[in-house]
């Protein structure tokens, strides 16, 4: 457990590196700390109750929580974020590129798997929004759809 408290602080540590690398370039990048809060699966008997942290910076992210598998993940990535003014609710659409622990299906040779999380942001005040994840099925390598939610301030 050590372990993966470390790691997650070094990956939150790095993200904040790059806020402040962006700032020196004159890149204006805004911190935003999230908190995982749960998920609905679309079958089996997956723990629905997903409780972690998560921060973003200079589109770096990185973060750990408790997974539908009911172990401890740790997370790191990059997410791409594209803005949509046209839509009423929605004000972002967002991809995470990434790498996860905690999962059967690992990168050859390491403790990770893949990390592909498309999700979009609402607003609900100035600086807090509902981010609502969705994590497709792929048949060969999950076997449900997640609906993740957690909820995020931005500074």
């Amino acid at each position: 457990m050590m372990k993966k408290l470390i790691f997650g602080g070094l990956i939150a540590l790095s993200a904040l590196t790059a806020n402040a690398q962006d700032k020196t370039e004159g890149v204006k990048e805004s911190l935003t700390l999230g908190i995982h809060l749960g998920s609905i699966h679309d079958r089996g008997d997956y723990n629905n109750v997903n409780p972690g942290l998560y921060v973003r910076s200079g589109g770096w992210t990185g973060g750990i929580y408790r997974n539908s598998l009911r172990k401890t993940s740790i997370y790191g990535g990059y997410t791409f974020d594209y803005e949509t003014p046209s839509l009423p609710l929605v004000k972002t659409v967002s991809l995470t590129v990434g790498v996860v622990s905690g999962y059967p299906n690992k990168i050859k040779g390491t403790k990770l798997s893949l990390m592909l999380a498309p999700s979009v942001k609402i607003p609900l005040t100035q600086e807090t929004s509902l981010r609502l994840t969705v994590l497709p099925r792929f048949k060969a390598y999950n076997e449900a759809t997640a609906y993740h939610f957690s909820i995020e301030k931005s500074f």
